[in-house]
C-alpha cells in the first residue's frame, strides 16, 4: 500500500481529472521507495502503520519527481524536495536517533555529605 494517495499528490500539483494517474502512481511508488531506502536501517519496510508525516512526505517526493520530469529545475519541485528531505531527516532524528532513556546523575548528593 502506498504511502501518499493521489489525491494528495494531485492537490499539490493542482491536477484535477484521472487522466495523469498511472503516472502519478508511479511516482508515488518511486517516492516510497527512498523514503524506505532511508529508513531500512531503522525499521522494516514497508511500514505497515504509516504516520501523517511520511504520507507527507511521500506526496511531496512525488510532485516533486513530477515536476523534476516536465519541468527541471523548477522552484516548486525544488521547494517541495527540500520540504520533504528536511521532513523525512527530522522524522528519523526524532522516532529512531533522539535518546530516549533520561541521563541521571551517578551519585545522590545525600550519598556525598558524610
Amino acid at each position: 500500500m502506498a504511502y501518499a494517495t493521489l489525491e494528495m499528490v494531485k492537490y499539490r500539483l493542482g491536477i484535477t481529472g484521472t487522466q495523469n494517474d498511472t503516472e502519478l502512481t508511479a511516482k508515488i511508488a518511486a517516492a516510497d521507495a527512498e523514503i524506505d531506502a532511508s529508513l531500512q536501517e531503522f525499521t522494516s519496510v514497508p511500514l505497515t502503520t504509516v504516520p501523517q508525516i511520511v504520507k507527507d512526505i511521500s506526496a511531496d517526493i512525488a510532485a516533486s519527481l513530477w515536476h523534476e520530469e516536465k519541468a527541471p529545475a523548477t522552484q516548486e519541485a525544488s521547494r517541495l524536495r527540500v520540504r520533504a528531505e528536511k521532513a523525512l531527516e527530522k522524522y528519523i532524528h526524532v522516532k529512531y536517533k533522539a535518546p530516549t532513556w533520561k541521563q541521571t546523575p551517578r551519585y545522590r548528593e545525600e550519598d556525598l555529605v558524610g
